[in-house]
């Protein structure tokens, strides 16, 4: 690695010297061809070769601002990455309730769920699978999800039509 950043130091120092020394040879050539003139004349000269190397350090420099406001603007607005995230998980967690909902035969509303149940355990394997990432960007343990998806199945029980039960029979 040392020398990576070794190679890259003489790369940017030898860039940096190249218009210098672009700009002295041209100063002593113009120099030359002035022969008897003792004006020298640095217009042409400038335009050939200064010119074209503040345009590339002024890029260079946009390019470099462009990125560190980039980074910066990534850091300072962290939060909105994280509600992003967060909301992707609790999607995919009300994803998996509705999966376990879905597995079960008749009415739901007044069904009762424990962390251990298989089908809870199913819908944790596929949340784990649907968000690895952001689980484990805020720490959502197995045990945490289980939790999370029992509580979107209360959701969803809450919001389903509740069943009467069936009418006794009459007395003959």
């Amino acid at each position: 690695m040392k020398t990576y950043f070794e190679a890259r130091r003489r790369l940017a120092a030898f860039a940096l010297a190249l218009p210098l020394a672009c700009l002295a040879l041209g100063l002593m050539i113009s120099a030359a061809f002035a022969g008897d003139d003792t004006v020298v004349h640095v217009g042409p000269l400038f335009k050939a070769l200064v010119e074209p190397a503040i345009q590339s350090f002024v890029a260079v420099v946009v390019a470099v601002a462009l990125a560190y406001a980039t980074r910066l603007l990534k850091t300072k607005t962290g939060i909105e990455l994280d509600a992003d995230a967060r909301k992707r998980v609790q999607d995919a967690a009300m994803n998996a309730a509705g999966m376990v909902l879905a597995k079960i035969d008749g009415p739901v509303s007044n069904l009762s769920f424990d962390v251990k149940h298989p089908l809870v355990k199913e819908g944790v394997d596929l949340l784990m699978a649907k968000v690895p990432d952001a689980l484990e960007r805020f720490g959502i343990t197995p045990e945490k999800a289980a939790e999370m998806i029992l509580g979107n199945i209360g959701i969803l029980q809450a919001s389903a039509p509740v069943v009467p039960a069936a009418p006794a029979a009459p007395a003959p």
